[in-house]
């Protein structure tokens, strides 16, 4: 008698396997055991579930941000939009008090009978002046007079005395004179600078060496960066090893370049006065205000608006040079 049919085959075998495992599997699972294979698809459904839960935390906080931005931008809106509406009608109301002003003012220069008495009372008061002071006037010619006959002597004396007077003593008091007027001004506490083409250039360099000039002289450096919700995610980063190296003390952030929530606005909300910046909008609005700029631009001609350096390290050195340093970093 033959073996039964499919006994002893490739397929019969795997078949025998396959229920042993499945029976294996069972017995494990009956004692709440898991098999490798279980605990190795459990770890994989883990991992694509924590995957998916993390990309939905993700795509939820970018609604929430996009939205935040949304109120933000809408909020400062209507906060420009009042503003400007409350200084149209403070101009308005300046011009109507200045052609009131103006009309009264008017009013009265009116020709008349009133203003012609009135003039007619000056001059006669005017001649009793004239009159009561003719004596004190021939007594001060005469001391004129004589005055001038002694200004020959006079001048011929001053003149010796001049050629007399060493030479080295009168450059001594010339250059003592432009000491004067040179004199410089005192560092300020905090600088605002920007951050791209000015501390980070279009190559990717970090300008360490003019903060680091900064730091020396004992000023605080204040990144001032316009830039949008991504960029300025980039350069906290980079802003962060700065910091760890005590280049910079602290970073903001602005939406706007120019107005009511420009870089301008916020010195000024921070009472900071001095700005390093390579665009020129900024620069015009806050020299405009009163604020002393270094423009990090192109180089300009003699009848240039403001004075450019090539970089950040050209605008430093030259505003330590208009400074008096700090006493305890002489």
């Amino acid at each position: 008698m033959g073996r039964p049919a499919g006994s002893g085959t490739v397929s019969h075998k795997r078949r025998q396997a396959y229920r042993e495992r499945q029976a294996r599997r069972e017995d494990w699972n009956s004692r709440g055991w898991r098999t490798p294979s279980q605990e190795r698809a459990d770890a994989e459904k883990a991992k694509e579930e924590e995957k998916k839960r993390k990309k939905e935390e993700e795509e939820e906080e970018y609604r929430k941000r996009v939205a935040s931005l949304a109120q933000r931008e809408a909020a400062l809106a209507e906060r420009e939009a009042a503003f400007a509406k409350k200084v149209d009608g403070t101009v308005k109301v300046e011009e109507e008090k200045k052609d009131e002003a103006f009309d009264k003012k008017e009013a009265e220069a009116a020709p008349g009978a009133p203003q012609e008495k009135k003039n007619d009372e000056k001059d006669e008061a005017f001649v009793k002046k004239e009159a009561e002071a003719a004596p004190e006037a021939a007594e001060k010619s005469a001391f004129v007079k004589k005055e001038a006959e002694a200004a020959p002597e006079a001048a011929e004396k001053s003149a010796v005395d001049v050629k007399k007077e060493p030479l080295d003593k009168r450059d001594e008091q010339e250059a003592s004179l432009d000491k004067r007027e040179k004199k410089k001004l005192p560092l300020p506490e905090w600088v605002a600078v920007d951050w791209y083409r000015t501390i980070e250039l279009s190559n990717g360099y970090l300008q360490k060496g003019a903060l680091r000039a900064l730091k020396d002289a004992g000023v605080r450096v204040w990144v001032l960066s316009y830039c949008g919700l991504d960029r300025s995610q980039e350069v906290q980063q980079k802003y962060d090893g700065l910091l760890h190296e005590g280049l910079v003390d602290t970073i903001s952030f602005t939406w706007r370049k120019t107005g009511y929530s420009g870089k301008l606005a916020t010195m000024k909300n921070w009472g900071v006065d001095y700005l390093f910046d390579d665009s020129y909008e900024i620069v015009r609005e806050c020299t405009a205000d009163g604020a002393v700029c270094y423009w990090i631009g192109p180089p300009q001609g003699p009848r240039a608006e403001y004075d450019s350096y090539p970089d950040l390290a050209a605008a430093v050195e030259k505003f330590l040079e208009d400074h008096e340093p700090h006493r305890y970093c002489q």
